[in-house]
This record gives C-alpha cells, sequence and structure tokens, in this order.
C-alpha cells in the first residue's frame, strides 16, 4: 500500500516533525511488516532528506518549484480536462499515485493560517476528485463565521471526506453541529505517543529549580507589537524568576538558522539569552538543532514548563511536567481544556506581559502537587486517546 502524508511544513517545525514520526510508528503497527511504503510531501524538502527516516519512506518536494510531482499535479489538475484525465492516468495511477492520503497538518483548517480555499483544498480537491480516500489526521479544525459561505464550503469538502480525526473536543462539537458527526473520530493528538530520546551531551543543567520556557513571536505577532516588546516582557519574567531563586532554560520548538525571525523560536529566545546572560541572570538556552524526540527528553527534565508552541506544551504534558499553555490558536484552548477540564493553566497571548506570565506561573506552582497527580492520572486516557488513531488506520488500511 501507498501512502502520502501531505501539508507537513517541514521538520523544522518538532511539532510536525512529532505528528510524523508517531503517525509513522502508528502506520508500521497497522500494516504487516513490508507492506507500506510511505510518500512526505515537505515544504522544507532538503531539511527533511537530511533526517533519519524508516527505509520505507521517501521525501518529496512540497514546494512550488517547477517540475516536481507535486508541481505537475497541481499545474495539470488546474488545466482540467486533458490535464486531469493525465493526472489520474499517470501520475496518480495505481501503483505509482497513493491508496491512502492523510493530510497531517494538524491545524491547517483553521481561520489562523487565512482561508483554506487558497491551497488546502485545491490539493484536497485532487485526491477526491480522483477517488483516492482523504483524510484529514489529528486535526484541529474552524470555527469559522457562521452561516458564511466559507463554512458553507468547508462543510461540504468535509463531507466528502473519508474521515477526520480530531484531537480536542471544541473541534468535535464544531464539526458535529455542522452535520459532520458520522466523518469524525475523537482521538487525541498522536504526539502524546512521542518517545524520549536522550541527546547527545552536552546537556543543559537540569535540577529542581529548572523552569523550561518556550516562547514565539507569533505570542505578540497578533496583538501588533515588534520583536523588541516581546523580548523585554519575556526578560522581564526571566528575572521575576531569577529574583525567586528559579533558572530559566529557553527551549525553541521551531526554528532552523536560516528561517525568518517571524517564524524562528531561537531568533527571539537568544536574543533574551543575551540581554538576561549580560546581566548575570540564571539562564540558559537549547541552541542546537536537536529533534522533536531529544527535545521531550529536556522537556521531561524541568520542574515546570511554559510553552506556546502546541507540541512543546504536548511534550511536558505527556511527560508529567506541570505546564502552562500560551495559547495564540484555538489548538491550544482545546487541547488544555480536554486535559485540566478547566482554562485555569491556559494563558491566552493577547495582552500578554511578562507580570501575566509571573502570575500565572505563581498560580500554578501554588498547585504543583496536585497538578503534577493530576497529569499522571491522566497518562493512560493520553496514551489511549492517542492510540485510537491506530483504529482509525486499521479500519483505511484492511484489505
Amino acid at each position: 500500500m501507498n501512502i502520502w502524508l501531505i501539508h507537513h511544513a517541514g521538520c523544522f517545525n518538532r511539532g510536525c516533525e512529532a505528528i510524523v514520526r508517531t503517525t509513522l510508528r502508528l502506520i508500521e503497527e497497522a500494516a504487516p511488516a513490508g507492506s507500506v511504503s510511505v510518500r512526505l510531501f515537505s515544504k522544507d524538502p532538503s531539511g527533511d532528506r537530511a533526517a533519519d527516516w524508516p527505509p520505507y519512506v521517501v521525501v518529496e518536494d512540497a514546494t512550488r518549484r517547477k517540475y516536481t510531482r507535486w508541481h505537475l499535479l497541481h499545474a495539470l489538475w488546474r488545466r482540467k480536462g486533458l490535464g486531469r484525465w493525465l493526472v489520474r492516468r499517470i501520475l496518480l495511477r495505481p501503483g505509482c499515485g497513493p491508496d491512502l492520503v492523510l493530510s497531517i497538518g494538524g491545524d491547517n483548517y483553521t481561520p489562523e493560517y487565512g482561508d483554506p480555499r487558497t491551497w488546502l483544498l485545491r490539493t484536497d480537491e485532487i485526491f477526491l476528485g480522483s477517488n483516492i480516500p482523504l483524510v484529514i489526521w489529528g486535526a484541529s479544525i474552524g470555527p469559522f463565521e457562521p452561516g458564511s459561505e466559507l463554512e458553507s464550503v468547508l462543510r461540504a469538502h468535509f463531507a466528502r471526506v473519508r474521515a477526520i480525526t480530531v484531537r480536542e473536543q471544541e473541534t468535535w462539537r464544531y464539526l458535529s453541529g455542522l452535520g459532520l458527526a458520522e466523518r469524525i473520530h475523537r482521538v487525541w493528538d498522536p504526539a502524546f505517543l512521542l518517545p524520549e530520546v536522550e541527546p547527545p551531551p552536552p546537556h543543559p543543567e537540569l535540577t529542581d529549580r529548572t523552569i523550561g520556557l518556550n516562547i514565539s513571536a507569533l505570542c505578540f505577532e497578533c496583538q501588533g507589537e515588534d520583536a523588541a516588546a516581546a523580548i523585554r516582557e519575556v526578560v522581564w519574567f526571566v528575572r521575576a524568576l531569577a529574583e525567586a531563586g528559579w533558572k530559566t532554560l529557553l527551549i525553541p520548538h521551531v526554528y532552523r538558522e536560516d528561517l525568518e525571525a517571524a517564524r524562528n523560536d531561537l531568533a527571539l529566545l537568544r536574543e533574551v539569552r543575551d540581554v538576561t546572560a549580560a546581566e548575570g541572570l540564571p539562564v540558559e538556552l537549547v541552541d542546537r538543532a536537536l529533534g522533536a524526540s531529544e527535545l521531550k527528553w529536556i522537556i521531561a527534565r524541568c520542574r515546570c514548563f511554559i510553552g506556546a508552541r502546541t507540541h512543546a506544551t504536548i511534550a511536558a504534558m505527556s511527560s508529567g511536567v506541570p505546564t502552562l499553555c500560551i495559547a495564540y490558536s484555538r489548538k491550544a484552548v482545546g487541547i488544555s481544556r480536554d486535559l485540566f477540564g478547566h482554562d485555569r493553566w491556559l494563558l491566552s497571548s493577547r495582552g500578554l506581559t511578562g507580570t501575566r506570565l509571573w502570575q500565572a506561573f505563581e498560580a500554578l506552582m501554588e498547585e504543583e502537587a496536585e497538578v503534577r497527580a493530576q497529569l499522571q492520572d491522566k497518562l493512560p486516557e493520553m496514551n489511549e486517546g492517542a492510540r485510537r488513531n491506530l483504529d482509525v488506520l486499521r479500519d483505511l488500511i484492511a484489505p
């Protein structure tokens, strides 16, 4: 069986990497050994080809570079008529094209990422229009403006896919309200199953006074603040931690040396490190090209974790580490509510300041023991929910 994974941004986003790696492990469980080949369509093909993948995985270029398989699929499909005939008879013919397509972007179909009609739905239509099963995988979806043309288009679109696995209850309720209950499967994000891998030394100093902190420029971008303002607020918070006897470990989760600053956690955190280290504060930065499992090993050894990137917080919560989630998108809200049953450990990025970070951190640490116990109690549910993705895969792969 040929399985294509599409809408993958690239492993510079360790959350995307975590989804892919855990999905591959589930595919291995669902299918007989040697019976599956996987094509991973990546927007960062050179970076992903350098990653360590199982031998059955081939990384394909999903940029708009000319004459790649991805480019030809879209160029010919737009021509309709003969172009679509060529797509079906040559590029997607049995044995060459996919038997199953998983759309793995996570939160691609949410308002934060713009109008999905401009690219996502066009890509999906290539497979739906060729009668190839398409699954929206581990997703957070919507909410879009009620009664809008876009919502109507999406309802019709999702009614045509083979299945939608949703990772939080907010999405479940939204899609059920659109009459799509028969299409959806309630799961947890497959990344809850990501194993830890100890990185090669040197390791950061990890003690019972180490607080892990992941901040993204996106937290401040949504309120129109520039990087300098973001750095000031984070530096204030690091100072407050130091005055209370805590060490801060800055942990990027979306980064690559040549990534633009607006998307690059490392660019922001390096500036925070430089300012705070110059003041002699106890701060350290993970400034190495580590993978998702290696970062999870580090996060799991922090006393507490505060994170903006959803899969950085999933790494913490699935390791039983008390976690404060900074929500700049819908996905963080739903996942945190499902896990804790309330929003107390969820901090909106709107109006985010160092003072608000400190107040939320203090509240979390006052209930540290209770939160840690709650996470331990929830671990079986996290794993069971993430493994429900396997049941869906088995049904899809079964002959």
